[in-house]
């Protein structure tokens, strides 16, 4: 049975949190101990592992010293930062970058388990939430993920379905999300009565999107329905990275429920790019 945070508080929040680290930390040891120091993506995993624990590390000090935390986080451009620095480091110089975070994040947590339930958002359109949040998902949740899809793509499937098992002790079974899904050509036929909708972050989107597609990052849907026509076919997309369970498949989903006609453009952008068809970047329209 999932594990609902919300009923904890406290040191008995605190301790859940702690419990979850020691076991992705064992979990890190066990993945890095079946990789070697000639693994690019093991080796910038479990940097960015080590980061983004780092970075709570950081966020939290904000809320300990009763200041704000920063809004309006390029999230993309701190993970290429991460990974730049990342270059330079041996393998043991980086699992011993992620050890120490480990320890950075468990000691922060373990001070200051009052500071768990704060209210922890990155903008206006983000509906926010307790800190625990984000700091489950970059001690536990998301490392777990990222391991989870490395051993799947290098064959290592007992490995991998042991963190899924963990992952799901800890947040139950998701269900995959179901929307109409439609194929690029089609949507590109139709373009003239499509509204084609990128539910990513504005630094995504400025990467490089479908040409003529609007940008509404998925936090930000729901408070812009109204800006949304209903007698046109809205077709939603990002990059498919989760199929099941990705943001443009939830934002379709989300319309539809609303009674909006909706659909999430199959595969995401990558599809719509191995397509041939055209995209923008830089404001240019390319094909």
């Amino acid at each position: 049975m999932a594990t609902d945070l919300n009923d904890l508080s406290g040191d008995a929040l605190r301790d859940h949190l702690l419990a979850l680290f020691q076991q992705a930390r064992a979990d890190v040891a066990t993945f890095a101990a079946s990789r070697h120091d000639h693994d690019r993506a093991a080796h910038d995993t479990l940097a960015l592992i080590g980061f983004w624990m780092e970075y709570n590390v950081e966020r939290v000090g904000y809320f300990a010293r009763g200041e704000t935390p920063p809004h309006g986080v390029d999230f993309d451009a701190l993970t290429q930062a991460a990974l730049v620095e990342n270059a330079y480091r041996s393998w043991a110089g980086t699992l011993a970058y992620t050890e120490t975070a480990f320890d950075h994040f468990a000691a922060v947590v373990a001070a200051n388990p009052a500071l768990l339930v704060a209210y922890n958002s990155y903008d206006d359109d983000d509906p926010g939430g307790p800190a625990w949040g984000e700091i489950r998902a970059n001690g536990f949740s998301w490392p777990l993920q990222e391991m989870e899809k490395l051993c799947l793509a290098s064959g290592d499937s007992a490995q991998a379905v042991a963190l899924r098992a963990q992952l799901t002790a800890e947040h139950g079974e998701e269900q995959p999300i179901a929307c109409e899904k439609l194929e690029p050509a089609e949507i590109d036929a139709r373009r003239s009565e499509t509204l084609i909708l990128d539910v990513r972050g504005a630094s995504e989107y400025a990467a490089g999107h479908v040409a003529g597609a609007r940008n509404i990052p998925l936090a930000a849907l729901e408070q812009q329905l109204d800006e949304l026509p209903r007698d046109r076919q809205i077709v939603t997309y990002c990059m498919m990275q989760h199929p099941g369970f990705s943001r443009g498949e939830r934002a379709a989903a989300l319309l539809s429920e609303r009674g909006y006609r909706a659909a999430a453009l199959a595969g995401g952008y990558p599809n719509w790019q191995a397509h041939g068809l055209p995209t923008s970047e830089g404001g240019e329209a390319t094909r």
